[in-house]
């Protein structure tokens, strides 16, 4: 068990949701937050707000970190969260399911707060590539 499934785990107790209690539908939860980015290949690193990463919480762990090209060679690179910033994802993640489980939550996406522009480029993105859009609530104007 690597430490991000180790903060999911506690995460899930500190808040009493136990694997075994969560139906399939609700065990997937995909979330976001603020990463680093450093690229094996050339070394360049960069950060953005929007990072995405798969948690199966009936599996107690991370099931993908999704990637963002490097801007100076294109190599794919994961996002790596700060613990505390893993750590208000996976409660958010967990408080979510909790709230499907017991009915008092419709199935909506978190809202994401853009300022002034777009958390990352969306061709460098394998999010916004696999959904055919920006992973993000696009603003209005940038």
């Amino acid at each position: 068990m690597d430490d991000s499934d180790k903060v999911i785990t506690t995460v899930m107790a500190a808040e009493h949701l136990h694997p075994s209690t969560i139906p399939e539908e609700f065990a997937y939860k995909s979330v976001h937050g603020t990463a680093k980015f450093k690229c094996s290949r050339c070394k360049n690193d960069w950060s953005s707000h929007i990072a995405w990463a798969n948690l199966d919480l009936k599996k107690q762990r991370l099931e993908k970190r999704w990637t963002q090209n490097c801007t100076g060679c294109n190599q794919p690179t994961a996002p790596s969260f700060h613990q505390k910033e893993w750590q208000t994802m996976v409660k958010y993640a967990v408080n979510r399911c909790k709230e499907l489980m017991s009915g008092t939550q419709k199935r909506t996406k978190r809202e994401i707060n853009i300022k002034q522009q777009p958390p990352h480029k969306m061709e460098l993105c394998e999010k916004c590539e696999h959904l055919g859009s920006p992973c993000w609530p696009p603003p209005e104007t940038y």
